[in-house]
């Protein structure tokens, strides 16, 4: 008999734990909170998944695998179009119910995630990683196939993006990680719209800055040398 043969819907998931976990805290009750805790809670699920993805996603290209690593990116892409319609949704929330909730918040701040910022810095855009990033993952693969990473690191990617035919994983690759950037440059846009709309120029929770920190990574981009209009990169939004 299978280990999972007991199993029902709600031990599988622990769908009693995780249900106990949305915990609203103002008072007087603010019926949007719910929706306010969902939402983010669901964000770190979401991160996890991403976090599991591109890890993978970085081991299939220090391994020379780069197919694997493409298929990977394209639920990647999914899941962070998800997230920007979390954002949507969270829009629906009313501005007196967001007001009124913010004091239920405390020190409490988005920008305390841990998830978020190994995101980032799994994806490239951070330096301080424990280990290689997808970027450099990428870039070894490239030095893989002969090219330089150094100093001519921008001929090697305009010999890859003029040569779709000869480097096509290479090519396809340097899609998805704009691909990548472009849907996280979204994600960070409209979290700033919406901020703005709920708080204006008010400080944020957690002694942060509230918008106008949020406005200076709103174009932040992981990987600059990829957004040059390229031949390929651009072939996919044809």
């Amino acid at each position: 008999m299978s280990a999972g043969s007991h199993q029902s819907y709600q031990s599988y998931l622990r769908l009693p734990q995780l249900l106990a976990q949305q915990v609203p805290l103002s008072r007087p009750a603010v019926h949007g909170e719910l929706l306010f805790i969902v939402v983010h809670q669901t964000h770190e699920l979401w991160f996890k998944s991403l976090l599991h993805d591109l890890a993978a996603i970085r081991d299939a290209l220090l391994d020379g695998r780069p197919w694997p690593a493409r298929d990977l990116f394209w639920r990647v892409h999914r899941v962070t179009e998800l997230l920007i319609e979390q954002v949507t949704i969270l829009e629906s929330l009313p501005h007196r119910e967001f007001l009124l909730l913010r004091d239920a918040l405390g020190q409490a701040s988005g920008l305390q995630s841990a998830q978020f910022r190994e995101l980032e810095t799994l994806s490239g855009g951070r330096r301080a990683g424990a280990g290689p990033s997808v970027w450099d993952a990428y870039l070894a693969l490239v030095g893989a196939r002969g090219l330089p990473v150094d100093g001519r690191l921008p001929d090697s990617l305009d010999e890859i993006e003029a040569s779709p035919d000869v480097f096509p994983d290479l090519c396809g690759l340097a899609q998805d990680l704009r691909r990548h950037d472009e849907l996280w440059i979204t994600w960070r846009q409209r979290h700033l719209l919406m901020a703005e709309g709920f708080i204006g120029a008010v400080p944020g929770t957690g002694g942060t800055g509230g918008t106008a920190f949020l406005a200076s990574r709103a174009a932040h981009r992981y990987y600059p040398l990829l957004w040059r209009t390229p031949s390929c990169l651009a072939a996919a939004h044809e």
